[in-house]
């Protein structure tokens, strides 16, 4: 859609389609339907305000900020995987005792070497899924049994 288009529509929407003219037949030239290439111009602004419906990403959810493990903090716990950056209060991550600063190196039994991976085990879980968690807590490996939830 043009800007002139826009203009147009969002003229028409709020009344203000021909306010400035001063004869009458300067008004009626006006409230001629404006030329809007495909589109009717008894509803300009059906398409001019329409948003898409906002997608609400499915898939499950636990409740941690995570980043890709650097290669001090492999060295340091010994194995790769993604380190918990930031747990969110009251989420899953929280309730099953993640903290920030773990490693976690497997997910529902699955090893995980990266963010993206971790992330894409957790959307393929869904919502509801009682899962293991295999993180690195410093030299010590703990297991955590989590309930993903759906995501906010």
């Amino acid at each position: 859609m043009r800007r002139t288009d826009i203009a147009v529509a969002v003229a028409l929407a709020f009344g203000l389609w021909g306010a400035g003219c001063s004869s009458e037949e300067e008004k009626g030239k006006a409230e001629a339907k404006p030329h809007m290439k495909g589109e009717s111009a008894e509803k300009p602004m059906e398409k001019a305000v329409e948003k898409p419906a906002e997608k609400k990403e499915e898939g499950g959810w636990i409740g941690v900020k995570h980043q890709t493990a650097d290669a001090a903090t492999v060295k340091k716990v010994g194995k790769p995987g993604t380190q918990v950056v930031d747990v969110t209060s009251g989420g899953p991550g929280a309730k099953a005792g993640l903290k920030a600063g773990d490693v976690i190196i497997s997910f529902e039994g699955k090893a995980v070497k990266s963010d993206q991976e971790l992330d894409d085990l957790v959307r393929s879980a869904g919502a509801g899924k009682k899962t293991t968690v295999v993180v690195m807590r410093g030299k010590a490996k703990k297991t955590l049994t989590l309930v993903t939830a759906g995501r906010p």
